[in-house]
């Protein structure tokens, strides 16, 4: 079980520093959507994460590999679309905190022999 937790942690904390970039990419879209010129940016997280969790033994270092994930699309920026990709970033943010609230409810438990 060590070994899972060991694993499991740095994937969640990378899980959670992708999806904070991607909320900065979707934020600098919605900014820029009166640009001329300016092409949208996107993260793609479950591909990146696919890539992450392939090795888990990565550890919580910033992973330079993240900026292949990220690709400008040609176009306009569409608000509606922007917005929504933001709350389905925001719902993934908030379920992988519950993850990672429950395996530091786990590790407590393991060393007092209760839980938070």
């Amino acid at each position: 079980m060590t070994h899972i937790l060991n694993s499991l942690l740095p994937a969640t904390l990378t899980a959670l520093d992708a999806l904070s970039l991607n909320q900065k990419l979707l934020a600098s879209n919605i900014a820029n959507a009166n640009t001329k010129g300016y092409s949208p940016s996107h993260l793609d997280f479950e591909a990146y994460m696919d890539s992450v969790l392939q090795n888990l033994d990565t550890s919580h270092a910033t992973d330079k590999r993240i900026g292949a994930y990220v690709q400008q699309t040609s176009g306009e920026v569409q608000l509606d679309m922007e917005l929504g990709l933001m709350s389905e970033n925001l719902q993934k943010y908030k379920a992988i905190m519950d993850v990672l609230n429950r395996q530091t409810s786990l590790i407590q438990l393991a060393i007092t022999g209760r839980g938070i």
